[in-house]
């Protein structure tokens, strides 16, 4: 085992100086990172330094929102804590159930990782468990300072260039390798979510600009009159109306004038902008 690398033996100060020389030296440390050297002790810091950032997770938790929510269960009205209670619970399980997921999560991206060195360097490449022990290191380190606010953006960036220096290091490929194996997850990933913004942007924005149509056709002279429609909607489907509409229709295309007390009176059923049905007389 090397010096910087983790060790069990002294848990506390081996745990200080392997982080601090991860983040401050990681050429260094990668340098002398065995390929094959032993699973148990990188796995254990990882876990280790997952749990800290767990634990510094759960008191920012209860600082920001716990203590709060408290004083408001204890001097809110009465139909407001049920609903209080059941928001902080249904956080606080979050927060510590929450760090299961990266432990699945991070054995499922070591195997991915290998994959991707496979088909960059495929027989240059050290073997699976040189991966893992790079990813052991370069995650873990910068997980322990996550919980801090924007230290933990900039150590999330820092990961990728720990990735790529210990790989490249550890493996002996180019830099141009590493930076493809590592670098090709996540910009998948800002493709996929840029079409998915780009297409909801676009469906928004048809939903919005498209008018509701208001759709009253022009009668035929030879055949049955059109009703007027508003979206596809009859307004005038009764019998009576139709056969008073043909009867009247009929009337104005005769070649005899009207008599002198000839009176008509029209009522057509139109519908408004909003929908509401409104009448015209004539």
């Amino acid at each position: 085992m090397v010096l910087g690398e983790y060790r069990t033996d002294r848990p506390v100060s081996s745990l200080l100086k392997t982080t601090q020389d991860v983040l401050l030296s990681p050429r260094r440390f990668f340098d002398g990172l065995a390929p094959d050297g032993p699973l148990r002790e990188p796995v254990l810091y990882y876990l280790i330094c997952l749990a800290i950032s767990t634990i510094c997770n759960l008191i920012v938790f209860l600082v920001s929102f716990a203590v709060p929510m408290a004083s408001i269960v204890a001097t809110g009205p009465p139909e407001v804590r049920p609903l209080v209670i059941g928001l902080l619970a249904g956080l606080l399980g979050f927060v510590v159930l929450f760090p299961l997921l990266p432990v699945v999560f991070f054995f499922v991206f070591v195997l991915i990782q290998h994959g991707l060195v496979l088909l960059m360097a495929w027989r240059d490449q050290r073997g699976l468990p040189a991966t893992l022990r790079v990813f052991c290191y370069s995650l873990g380190a910068p997980i322990t300072v996550s919980w801090i606010p924007l230290v933990g953006l900039v150590a999330g960036f820092y990961s990728y260039y720990l990735g790529i220096t210990g790989l490249k290091r550890v493996h002996g490929i180019s830099t141009l390798r590493a930076l493809i194996a590592v670098l090709i997850i996540p910009v998948l990933w800002l493709v996929l979510a840029a079409v998915g913004i780009f297409y909801a942007f676009n469906f928004v924005r048809e939903t919005i600009d498209t008018p509701v149509s208001h759709d009253f056709p022009r009668t035929d002279v030879s055949g049955e009159p059109a009703a007027p429609t508003v979206r596809g909607g009859n307004l005038m489907d009764s019998s009576e109306d139709q056969a008073r509409i043909r009867k009247l229709r009929d009337a104005s295309y005769s070649d005899k004038p009207p008599p002198a007390s000839y009176h008509v009176e029209l009522s057509v059923a139109t519908a408004g902008p909003s929908g509401s049905q409104r009448g015209i007389r004539g």
